[in-house]
């Protein structure tokens, strides 16, 4: 359970780094922008959901 955590966490933090450049370089436009800071939230809500599964199951096996 936890490879997979792991790989979605890498994952989601690989899809991040993206977003963030794209904001950078091709959002020139507020409704770009807009579209953009979305998803990059949606993602960002998810790499802390990811983070405290994988918090939860390193202490669920102590």
């Amino acid at each position: 359970m936890s490879k997979d955590l792991i790989t979605k966490l890498s994952n989601l933090k690989l899809k991040e780094s993206s977003l963030k450049r794209c904001l950078d370089k091709n959002c020139f436009n507020s409704k770009g922008k807009a579209r953009v800071f979305e998803e990059l939230e949606k993602v960002e809500n998810e790499i802390k959901l990811t983070k405290f599964k994988l918090r939860l199951e390193k202490e669920m096996k102590k």
